[in-house]
Parts: C-alpha cells; sequence; structure tokens
C-alpha cells in the first residue's frame, strides 16, 4: 500500500464516502483495509458534516410522576410515560366513557358484520376450497399419482393442487361448487405454472 492510500486512510476529517471516490473503491473496502492496517480513526461527525439525530424532549407522567423521553412529534400529545400509566388514568377513562359509539348501533353498521353480507363469489369460492380438500383425500391417488409434494408458493419442487376450471371461470359460467371440485377437474400442478395461469 502506498503512502498516499496511508495518508487518506488516516484522515479523519474525510467521510468514508469520499475517501472511497479518492481511491475508487467500495466504502466497505475502506473499512477493511483501516482494520488490516491497523489504522483507527476517531468516530463521529466530520468537518461541515451535519448532525441528523432527531432530538428528544423529556417530560414527566402525569399519572405516576417519571420521567420518560419523547420525540418532537409527540411533545404536545403524550402525557402518559406507558400503556398501563395510561389505562389506569381517570382522565384517560373519561374520554373513552364519552367516545360516541352511536353509530355501531346502526342498520348500515350491523349488515357490515353479518356473514350474509358475504359476497356470493367468496361464499362460492369457500365452498368450492371445503369440497376440493375433501375430494383430493377421498381420491389422492388418482389426483396425485406421482405423490407431488403439495407447498405453498416460492418452495422449490413444490406443487399445487389446480381446478382445470378455475373458480373464478366456473363462478362466471354458473357451474356449482360440486363441478368445480369435482374429481375429474382436479390435477397437481407446479406451484410456478399454477401462478402462471392464474394471470392469463
Amino acid at each position: 500500500m502506498s503512502d498516499i492510500e496511508i495518508s487518506l486512510l488516516s484522515d479523519c476529517t474525510k467521510t468514508n464516502k469520499e475517501i472511497a471516490e479518492l481511491l475508487k473503491c467500495s466504502v466497505v473496502t475502506i473499512s477493511r483495509k483501516r482494520k488490516k492496517y491497523g489504522i483507527i480513526v476517531p468516530r463521529g461527525l466530520k468537518p461541515g458534516q451535519h448532525n441528523n439525530k432527531i432530538t428528544k424532549y423529556k417530560t414527566n407522567c402525569i399519572k405516576c410522576g417519571n420521567l420518560f423521553e419523547l420525540t418532537p412529534c409527540r411533545k404536545s400529545t403524550a402525557k402518559y410515560c406507558s400503556r398501563n400509566c395510561m389505562i389506569i388514568s381517570e382522565e384517560y377513562r373519561n374520554i373513552l366513557k364519552n367516545v360516541d359509539k352511536s353509530y355501531m348501533k346502526s342498520e348500515k353498521y350491523r349488515k357490515t358484520k353479518l356473514k350474509e353480507d358475504t359476497t356470493e363469489y367468496r361464499k362460492f369460492r369457500n365452498r368450492v376450497a371445503n369440497l376440493t380438500e375433501y375430494v383430493y383425500n377421498e381420491n389422492m391417488f388418482k389426483i396425485n399419482p406421482n405423490n407431488y409434494i403439495r407447498t405453498l408458493a416460492g418452495i422449490d419442487g413444490g406443487y399445487h393442487l389446480d381446478h382445470i376450471i378455475s373458480c373464478r371461470e366456473g363462478f362466471d359460467k354458473g357451474y356449482t361448487p360440486e363441478q368445480i371440485s369435482d374429481v375429474t377437474n382436479l390435477q397437481m400442478l407446479p406451484w410456478r405454472d399454477n401462478i402462471v395461469k392464474g394471470k392469463k
């Protein structure tokens, strides 16, 4: 290593990025070279660099009185040092008591919570999924004679149980869940082929 390189690596007024540009190498290489040749430089800000560290404020918890730190964005809202202090606080409990929950008694809200409000296609797909598993378990050797391993997408060598006529296509054409789940409509496909097929 030349004297110029050693002086650059020892220069504590330059950042690693600046030295890397001068030596035409990566920032990681700078750290490795310093370690290799035993060059130690003080850590911290270089001249001209700005401190981007977020200033933290300290305040006392209104419940227990403990001092705690908070970021500027929470300076005007944070009152409690922990969730426990917040929950046992009378002030917080009163806020919860006075929250308007009248919308939960409306007919519109009630309907969003009913199972009957589930879309027809989702009901159809769920029924197909349940029937498909049952049919597969009953006819495993017929559908999967090579004993392919069923896996999630992304696992090498994995296969999916595929519907030759897809759920969506069957729903649009008016087939029943029983027809889509029939043994003649099931096949084993590599997971990648199944995903490609689904995007067509």
